[in-house]
């Protein structure tokens, strides 16, 4: 996940207090929101996945469906069919969203 100072737009690690750039105190408590966030959204798409394929007798597949305003690694996927035997892993694999990967698998029930 990556962060830009609001200030100059520089690219910035989330425990910094200060941007490298410009020198704007950077809001930590809205940083540590948006990595909880990050982090409770990939915790509930692995237990979904879990639960799809635990569920394999009455499920063919699922269609991906991205957020609004999704980074470019989420929206290539969105509205993509997958077989149950290629269940695509979430969060994506260099996912750029504010809040972390926000993609939802919708059920294609048998």
């Amino acid at each position: 996940m990556k962060f830009s100072c609001r200030k100059c737009s520089q690219e910035v690690l989330p425990d910094w207090q200060f941007c490298q750039n410009c020198g704007k105190k950077l809001p930590l408590k809205t940083n540590q929101k948006r990595i909880n966030t990050a982090r409770m959204l990939a915790l509930s798409q692995k237990q979904n996945a879990e639960s799809i394929r635990q569920n394999a007798d009455i499920i063919k597949g699922v269609t991906l469906l991205s957020i609004p305003l999704a980074c470019e690694a989420c929206s290539k996927d969105h509205d993509r069919y997958y077989p149950l035997a290629k269940l695509p892993d979430l969060p994506h694999q260099g996912c750029e969203c504010d809040y972390g990967c926000g993609c939802t698998l919708i059920t294609d029930l048998v």
